[in-house]
């Protein structure tokens, strides 16, 4: 990292401690990140502990500036943590999952308890699933935990998960440890239980509101956007490149007002003669249209950034494989001179105005501005791949393992163009042979000769 000249402003509001000026020492900023990683575990305590420690320190050399600091940041510690409730007298750490079911749905929540403090929560919505309580349990857990989202010592379920001791032996072995399940019938876990059923029986009162919600926005998109169709699923297109180079098309996917990420696509555009936005939205398109009809997975609403244009070209595309009638046009053109959103609509002369804080117009801005980002993070990984690229990169008979022992032992592309061929003979791995034949690429053919 380049060091900075002087602090910025986070330093002089005592926000930040200037690592990037070197105000710190390496060892106070390790030993600072360990504390907020044993907060954010919820072992809030052995950093109260350490800060109290440091504090009586302080005040017995007489330091009562630096003894006030640290006062201070346990009496701050103390107000953040607050509404943490104590779970138990223990210091275990536990994760309890609840479980409810309403009609075909289930709602899954998951407390984290970290010495005995309830850290969080966590909760998830199934709308569909397959198998019984202990089979969901079983492929939740699966799904759930992993190498880098170890278990923590105890869990607390409200079933046995079907075929419990394969669980209990993947546990143990992400954790590197013993983990024991229990099924609580009473006492202190079993409110513990209690708490996560009810935080699970929540999740179908929030999720009626999403629905409700939706439907009151997708009765407004109907309305003023003049639409046949239910707009549920809606994909949005954005074409964008860097510099005229290594144009993207960009598709995002909301279903009923939520993003599918899942349903997030990258098109590489083909057609390479020349930045024309119109013939690189054709093809996206034509592409996007193939596919969707093969796997049946059209929108009921196409959105496009952009003007007429691209709205045309559009109707070209879902005209020519007969689908006008079963997708939704709409292009929303980006505001200019204080003038608002446009949108436009196929067959409709002027655009639509709506008013800026309309919450149909703000979804559309929403699902718009989501496919910007979306590109905006492609672009940002192909330049970097540009960035790291050299003629090393496109020699033959040289990969990724050659390649680092070359730079390792000559230190930089520069040394290894002005090498001779004994001197790349004599990098481990690459041999008098590979040698000449890396001198010959690096220089054209040309050997030099040594003197």
């Amino acid at each position: 990292m380049t060091k900075r000249g002087r602090p910025c402003l986070n330093y002089q509001m005592k926000r930040c401690l200037a690592p990037c000026c070197d105000l710190i020492s390496r060892e106070e900023y390790q030993s600072m990140v360990h504390e907020v990683l044993l907060i954010l575990e919820g072992k809030s305590r052995q950093v109260v502990d350490r800060l109290q420690g440091k504090m009586r320190a302080a005040a017995e050399q007489l330091a009562f500036e630096e003894a006030a600091l640290y006062r201070d940041q346990i009496n701050g510690l103390g107000k953040t943590l607050e509404r943490q409730t104590v779970a138990a007298e223990h210091q275990l750490d536990q994760d309890i999952f609840g479980l409810a079911r309403k009609n075909a749905s289930v709602g899954i929540a998951l407390l984290f308890v970290r010495a005995g403090m309830v850290s969080g929560a966590q909760t998830f919505f199934i709308s569909d699933p397959i198998g019984e309580d202990d089979r969901i349990l079983r492929e939740t857990i699966f799904q759930y935990y992993s190498e880098q989202r170890q278990p923590p010592r105890e869990l607390l379920l409200p079933v046995m998960p079907k075929d419990g001791d394969l669980v209990l032996e993947r546990l143990c072995d992400l954790r590197l440890g013993a983990v024991d399940l229990h099924v609580p019938q009473r006492g202190k876990r079993m409110q513990l239980m209690q708490m996560a059923s009810d935080n699970a029986q929540q999740i179908f009162a929030e999720q009626s509101k999403k629905e409700k919600s939706w439907e009151t926005l997708a009765r407004s998109l109907e309305k003023f956007l003049k639409l046949r169709n239910r707009p549920d699923t809606i994909e949005c297109l954005d074409i964008s490149n860097l510099a005229g180079k290594q144009p993207v098309g960009s598709l995002v996917c909301f279903v009923r007002g939520e993003k599918e990420a899942s349903r997030f696509r990258h098109y590489r555009i083909r057609q390479k003669d020349e930045s024309d936005d119109y013939a690189m939205m054709h093809e996206v398109l034509e592409r996007r249209m193939e596919t969707g009809l093969a796997k049946d997975n059209l929108p009921d609403i196409l959105l496009l950034d952009g003007g007429k244009g691209q709205l045309n070209i559009a109707v070209n595309i879902l005209a020519r494989f007969d689908l006008l009638n079963r997708i939704e046009l709409v292009s929303i053109a980006k505001e200019k001179q204080e003038e608002g959103e446009k949108l436009f609509r196929p067959g409709r002369k002027n655009p639509i105005l709506l008013p800026g804080h309309s919450p149909a117009l703000l979804y559309l801005m929403r699902v718009r501005d989501e496919s910007h980002r979306f590109g905006i993070t492609f672009h940002r990984k192909l330049r970097n791949k540009a960035t790291l690229h050299s003629r090393l990169d496109d020699l033959e008979g040289i990969g990724e393992k050659r390649k680092t022992l070359l730079l390792k032992k000559l230190g930089s592309y520069k040394r290894i163009m002005e090498a001779t061929v004994d001197e790349l003979a004599e990098v481990q791995g690459i041999g008098k042979k590979t040698a000449a034949s890396v001198y010959r690429q690096l220089h054209g053919g040309r050997e030099r000769e040594d003197f």
